[in-house]
């Protein structure tokens, strides 16, 4: 199973960053750990990739919402989100749901009034 990592560390942005704030800091990062700024450097190429991963997940909202849901089922946590789109609640609740079995009652939620931020 793979594991779960915290996208935006590895960007260095906030959990409430902007799109733009995602996209400057992945261009920024990018470009230091490029392959071709750093041949031959495995290190500088495995934190490329993981930059790359990151901005993929971060940049695209439903990806990012799918994310958080698996961390939160990871968790045992039930995800209340006012005013979501109820087809990115149904992928949420199919996710979560296989988890409910297992016990354990946690209830949080993200956002304010227009849902996950």
């Amino acid at each position: 199973m793979q594991q779960l990592r915290n996208y935006y560390a590895i960007l260095g942005v906030s959990r409430d960053a902007t799109a733009e704030e995602i996209k400057k800091s992945f261009r920024k990062l990018a470009r230091q750990c490029h392959p071709d700024v750093n041949p031959g450097d495995k290190t500088a190429e495995e934190k490329f990739k993981g930059i790359n991963e990151a901005y993929d997940i971060l940049s695209d909202e439903a990806k990012r919402l799918n994310t958080i849901a698996v961390f939160l089922a990871k968790a045992n946590v039930v995800l209340l989100v006012p005013n979501l789109d109820p087809l990115v609640m149904a992928t949420i609740t199919v996710v979560t749901k296989g988890i409910a079995s297992f016990g354990g009652s946690k209830t949080t939620t993200l956002g304010g009034q227009n849902g996950l931020k």
